[in-house]
């Protein structure tokens, strides 16, 4: 064990409540940076405690039912603060700060970067689910076209079948004798076949193709 490794304590859930409340009963007043000097904790702590309370107070208006009895075993685990006991040392808080707004950090624009909003009338449809779907149409269309079709010839080259062979019309034959177990032959075709890479040589011969024919043409 690292003895040397002392993270931040963590906060209890009434301390946490109360930071949101305060925040809920004036937002000017008591902005985050307010808060953060308040409490004694870094900015992007207050923010994401903000965010998971609204959650929480968001999902108690809906009905649903939160897990507070593992909550509460974790904060006993792991020896948390009282909400009494407030943090006098802002040494930690400030290298947290300091790291967050260090120039050409992109946390702040990542930490939205996947979340969408979109404002809509009354009974009008969404139009970013259907964007995304379509999008994700489109993204499979250029995926198939990536792979060969199973029918072309590249895959599995034509052979020259003779008279005397006769090439069974079912993919799955069963040969059967006496005294024997059963034989099962499938016709797999082009299923183990990384079509993918296949496809990467094809292009990258007929590239060097091209490239010897214009050097052909050049020097004639």
């Amino acid at each position: 064990m690292n003895r040397s490794f002392k993270p931040p304590p963590p906060l209890s859930d009434s301390h946490r409540s109360i930071i949101y409340e305060e925040y809920m009963r004036d937002p000017e007043k008591n902005n985050v940076r307010e808060l953060a000097q308040r409490h004694h904790l870094s900015l992007g702590r207050v923010d994401a405690i903000l965010r998971l309370k609204g959650m929480e107070h968001a999902w108690v208006k809906e009905g649903k039912t939160l897990q507070t009895g593992f909550r509460i075993g974790m904060e006993k685990l792991v020896s948390v603060r009282d909400s009494r006991r407030r943090i006098t040392s802002r040494e930690d808080a400030n290298e947290a700060d300091e790291i967050e707004e260090e120039p050409g950090r992109q946390a702040a624009r990542d930490r939205y970067e996947r979340h969408f909003w979109e404002s809509l009338l009354e009974d009008a449809e969404s139009v970013v689910p259907m964007s995304l779907k379509h999008s994700k149409a489109l993204a499979t269309r250029k995926t198939a076209s990536d792979y060969l079709h199973t029918d072309d010839p590249r895959i599995t080259p034509r052979v020259k079948i003779p008279r005397y062979v006769k090439k069974p019309k079912e993919k799955i034959q069963v040969v059967s004798r006496s005294s024997r177990p059963d034989l099962k032959f499938v016709d797999i075709g082009s299923k183990f076949i990384d079509q993918r890479s296949l496809l990467k040589r094809y292009k990258a011969s007929e590239r060097r193709s091209a490239k010897r024919r214009e050097k052909r043409a050049l020097t004639s």
